[in-house]
């Protein structure tokens, strides 16, 4: 049985345009791969056009792709993207 648990998702610059949403809360596996967490969001959220090059946080920790993660209720997770340049990156797919 697939432990889950409730996470806030705030949404910074471009992540936040894009999801139309400042921050949220949904419901992830408790465990799971950085790369797992990426492609969630970039699903439930519209991100695809900035899906491999914003940053993540986990209670601003960054979290890398291949990093597994242990999440914990009311955990804070930031979708961060470039701080400049990621236009430029988005308008090329």
């Amino acid at each position: 049985v697939m432990t889950v648990v409730n996470v806030t998702v705030i949404f910074f610059a471009q992540a936040r345009e894009l999801s139309k949403v400042k921050n949220t809360t949904i419901q992830l596996p408790q465990t799971l791969f950085g790369y797992d967490l990426r492609s969630m969001l970039i699903d439930q959220f519209n991100l695809l056009s900035i899906g491999n090059v914003f940053i993540l946080a986990v209670n601003e920790n960054y979290i890398s792709d291949n990093l597994e993660i242990t999440l914990r209720e009311k955990d804070v997770v930031a979708v961060i993207p470039p701080i400049s340049g990621g236009n430029v990156l988005s308008k090329q797919i």
